[in-house]
C-alpha cells in the first residue's frame, strides 16, 4: 500500500508531536529547563521556526518562553536567529536551484497565471504571499523561493525575511505570555 501524502502525515506527526511536547512542558522540571535556556534558546528557536519539520517544536519553545521573558528582546533575538536560516536557504536555493527556476517559470500553468496578473501588482503580491509565510508558523521554504525567483538582492531580502519573520514570532511571543 502507497501512502499518498507521506511528507503531510510527517509535518502532522510533528505538529502532534510538538503539542505534546508544549503540554509536558509545564511539568515544573521541563519547564524550568526551558526557561534557563533563555535568550539563547530563543535565538535557536527563531533558527528552527523557518524549516518545515521544526517549526511546531520552535513554536512550541516560543510560547513557553514568551511568557518568562521580554517579548520585545526576545522577537528581535529571535528574528535574528530566523534571518540567518532564512539567508542560508536563499544562498541554496539561488546556487543550487537556479537554472530549475527558470524551467519552471516557462511551464504553461505558471504563464497562465502571470498572465492574469497585472505586472505592476506581480511584484507586490509575491512580496504579499512571502510575507505571509515568512511571519506565520509554516515552513518559510516556500516564502524564501518566491523571493529567490525574483530580482531580490540580498540585503532587500534580508530586512523584508527579518521584519515578517520578527513580526510573526512577535505574536507568538505575546500569545506565550498571555497563556
Amino acid at each position: 500500500m502507497k501512502i499518498r501524502y507521506p511528507k503531510f502525515i510527517v509535518f502532522f506527526t510533528f505538529v502532534i508531536l510538538a503539542f505534546i511536547f508544549y503540554k509536558d512542558a509545564q511539568r515544573p522540571e521541563l519547564h524550568a529547563l526551558i526557561v534557563s535556556l533563555g535568550y539563547i534558546g530563543v535565538f535557536f528557536s527563531g533558527m528552527f521556526y523557518t524549516y518545515g519539520f521544526t517549526t511546531p517544536f520552535a513554536t512550541a519553545l516560543l510560547l513557553i518562553l514568551g511568557g518568562e521573558l521580554n517579548i520585545l528582546i526576545a522577537g528581535v533575538i529571535a528574528g535574528f536567529g530566523a534571518l540567518l536560516s532564512d539567508l542560508f536557504i536563499f544562498q541554496f536555493i539561488r546556487k543550487m536551484f537556479s537554472d530549475e527556476i527558470v524551467l519552471f517559470s516557462h511551464e504553461k500553468l505558471i504563464k497562465k497565471i502571470y498572465k492574469h496578473v497585472p505586472k505592476s501588482l506581480r511584484k507586490p503580491l509575491i512580496y504579499l504571499i512571502a510575507g505571509i509565510f515568512f511571519a506565520s508558523p509554516i515552513s518559510d521554504e516556500l516564502a524564501v523561493s518566491f523571493l529567490a525567483t525574483q530580482n531580490v538582492s540580498t540585503k532587500a531580502f534580508a530586512v523584508f525575511s527579518y521584519i515578517s519573520n520578527t513580526i510573526g514570532i512577535l505574536v507568538i511571543l505575546s500569545i506565550g505570555s498571555l497563556l
